[in-house]
Formats: C-alpha cells, sequence, structure tokens
C-alpha cells in the first residue's frame, strides 16, 4: 500500500469528516462518489485516490467514529467511582446523557451505517472491524465482571454476551432518538434522549436482582 505523506493524510482525514456530515444529510443508499466528491470541493478523481468506492469510504468514516466513541467511553466509565454497577447506576442518567447529546454526530453515522451494511462486501471489512475491536474492551462487559468478582452476583449467560446485550441495545435506541428527535419529541412530549439512561437502567437492576 501506497504511504502517504503527512499532507495527503490531511487531505483523507478531511475527506471523511466531510463524507461523514454528508451519508448522515443524505444517506449511503443513493449517495454516489461524484457527491462526496462535490461536497469536498474536489474532483472524483481525486477521491478515487484515495479509495475505490462510496463503500470504503463509509467503512473507513465507521472505522474512525468506533474509535471515537470506544475512546469516550472507555474515558468516562474510568472516571466513574469503579466499575461497579451501583455506582454506575447512580451517575448514569448524566453519564449517558451527556455523551449522547456530546457524540451525537457519530451516533448518527452508526446508524446509517447500519442500514446500509447489513453485511460487508468483502473479507477485508471484517478483518478491519475485528482488528479496531479488540484494542476496546466493553465497559460494560467490564462492570459486569467487577459484580461477579465484588459482589458474587450469579449470571445466567456470560459476562462477554451481556456486555454486548447492554452495549447494542444501548446503540440502536440512540440511533433511533437521534435520527428521529425531533419527530420523537412531538409524538411523546419530550426530549427522547432521556429514554437512554433510563435503559441503561432497568438493565443494571435487572442484573442486580439477587
Amino acid at each position: 500500500m501506497e504511504e502517504l505523506t503527512p499532507l495527503r493524510i490531511k487531505r483523507r482525514n478531511n475527506l471523511l469528516e466531510i463524507a461523514e456530515d454528508f451519508f448522515i444529510e443524505n444517506g449511503l443508499h443513493t449517495s454516489t462518489m461524484e457527491d462526496i466528491a462535490s461536497a469536498s470541493g474536489i474532483s472524483r478523481q481525486t477521491v478515487y485516490r484515495y479509495y475505490g468506492s462510496k463503500e470504503e469510504i463509509a467503512f473507513a468514516v465507521e472505522l474512525r467514529v468506533l474509535k471515537r466513541i470506544f475512546t469516550r467511553l472507555e474515558e468516562l466509565f474510568t472516571a466513574a467511582n469503579g466499575l461497579g454497577m451501583e455506582s454506575i447506576y447512580e451517575m448514569s442518567s448524566e453519564l449517558i446523557s451527556s455523551f449522547v447529546v456530546e457524540y451525537e454526530r457519530e451516533l448518527k453515522f452508526t446508524g446509517v451505517f447500519d442500514t446500509y451494511f447489513q453485511q460487508y462486501p468483502n473479507s477485508s471489512f471484517y478483518e478491519e472491524m475485528k482488528a479496531v475491536l479488540k484494542d476496546f474492551e466493553n465497559p460494560f462487559t467490564s462492570m459486569i465482571k467487577f459484580e461477579v468478582e465484588h459482589n458474587h452476583i450469579e449470571l445466567e449467560y456470560p459476562a462477554e454476551l451481556l456486555g454486548e446485550i447492554i452495549s447494542n441495545s444501548l446503540l440502536s435506541l440512540c440511533q433511533r432518538v437521534l435520527l428521529r428527535r425531533e419527530t420523537l419529541k412531538e409524538e411523546y412530549g419530550l426530549d427522547p434522549i432521556i429514554m437512554v439512561p433510563i435503559q441503561l437502567k432497568l438493565f443494571i437492576r435487572g442484573m442486580l436482582q439477587r
């Protein structure tokens, strides 16, 4: 693979930032390389120097987005008073709500990405995704393991599976409430973001039942 100069890396990152915004606003299904080039203010030929298709661009954006999300989650849970469920339960409303607002753009993009990529077009996408995921431990899995070790709770299912259920459920709800936020405000008469910490509290309370 061609090694990029610092200038080309900067231009590529700028391309991905613009593509992220474009995909959030317009979706992935009807977007084209010409659309991305136009939004970026560069030629289509220049876009092809970096990526061979809009799918490659969208996947590169997804990897960047997930790294930002995972890094921030690690920071938030590290700053919490340990990883115990009780402490997370007490601070989850502020913790999760502020995260959802702060990372609205990233979470919206994951929703756009998931509706388009129901499966990846080739195996290299799977390998790249696994390489990113292995660098981060699911904070909810860590929280559950803490409870098992320190408070001797018994689990019906493995901690890793429960952690993934929680994180995927929260992500799905974040995607919905952010992509349809204004509509849901009209329907329910409240900001739907408050649903996210409530869902987390329900998960935690369920697992804390002895």
